[in-house]
């Protein structure tokens, strides 16, 4: 083999290292986004929620009395 070729076919596995990380990278931030906007969804629902139940605890109070 010559050696340019060598290093032609260093200087690939080498790129595609650097590609193969930068993709786990992007992946392991697309994941933390996700959990963390997955996070704030829930907390919202659960503030809405308590919203709600005193809202109608408040009406019921109100027509009953």
């Amino acid at each position: 083999m010559d050696l340019p070729i060598l290093g032609i076919a260093y200087t690939f596995c080498i790129w595609l290292l650097s590609l193969s990380i930068m993709f786990s990278r992007f992946i392991h931030v697309a994941v933390g986004m996700a959990t963390s906007f997955l996070l704030k969804t829930e907390y919202n629902s659960i503030i809405w929620i308590y919203y709600i139940l005193l809202t109608h605890s408040l009406l019921i109070r109100q027509w009953l009395f």
